[in-house]
């Protein structure tokens, strides 16, 4: 999900100054496609945001992983970007901040905010459409509600007491691979390190090849492709990634309609490597 949103948001912030300055949007907070992620998503939102502020010392990173590490269910993509969204439209529209002032304040918030994944199994293929690379634009009706923040008071957001839905969650029926297929954490949790595995390959292009067949066998859902990592030397086929065991459990009854010998594996560490 996002996996091309975050390039964007960067390149926005740090792109050259004229154009910066006249733009008068920031890009989308991406939607939320997993319900169950939301109550964990929205808290650790919240958290990032009492420490966010129009100041000159604006220093979180050393937070950040604490905060995701509390709230091991959340959607960590989505804490990072709509947060960044929400800083972002907040500097934006204080006129009493120059360009240029704008600009140092959004660079110094992704320095901050940037996202720097943990070390562990990546996916190298996938059958999924890639629409789910993308967010949609906010409804109008939500932008007017995620605009009702204290500029001046460190953005203490005002959902947290009129009970305002901070996150955006989608409208649209999520596709296999916006639940069960996940790209790799910021930081790996005890809710986000299962994965079901469906078949594996001793090279890549038969590894592509298999996946390519299980998709047209089975069209409803989707397929990752991954590399070796550690200790192993096969590439795997995996039906659910980066989830939940609760997600793993739900994936597997799915996977033993594709393949009887599916199983869920599991990383051994937690933090910033598998």
């Amino acid at each position: 999900m996002n996996r091309h949103l975050f390039t964007l948001t960067a390149a926005f912030l740090v792109g050259l100054p004229v154009p910066f300055t006249r733009a008068q949007t920031c890009p989308p907070a991406p939607p939320l496609n997993d319900q169950t992620k939301k109550v964990e998503t929205e808290g650790a939102i919240g958290q990032f945001l009492k420490l966010t502020g129009l100041k000159v010392n604006f220093k979180i990173d050393a937070e950040k992983k604490a905060i995701l590490k509390d709230y091991p269910n959340a959607d960590q993509l989505v804490v990072i970007l709509t947060t960044m969204n929400i800083y972002c439209t907040a500097v934006m529209s204080d006129t009493s901040l120059t360009g240029a002032q704008k600009l140092n304040l959004l660079r110094e918030s992704y320095e901050e905010l940037k996202i720097v994944r943990a070390a562990g199994p990546q996916a190298i293929a996938t059958t999924a459409a890639s629409k789910r690379d993308s967010a949609p634009p906010l409804p109008e009706e939500l932008i007017e509600k995620r605009s009702e923040w204290d500029i001046r008071r460190h953005f203490i957001y005002a959902a947290a007491v009129s009970g305002n839905d901070i996150v955006y969650v989608s409208n649209e029926k999520p596709s296999w691979a916006d639940i069960y297929l996940n790209p790799l954490p910021i930081v790996i949790t005890d809710k986000n390190k299962y994965f079901v595995i469906v078949g594996s390959a001793s090279n890549e292009l038969e590894g592509r090849r298999r996946m390519s067949d299980l998709k047209a066998k089975n069209p409803k859902y989707d397929f990752e492709l991954f590399a070796p990592y550690g200790t192993n030397k096969n590439y795997g086929i995996m039906m659910a990634s980066w989830v939940s065991p609760e997600r793993a459990r739900e994936a597997l009854k799915e996977a033993k309609k594709v393949e009887r010998k599916s199983f869920i594996w599991t990383c051994r560490r937690t933090g910033d490597a598998c």
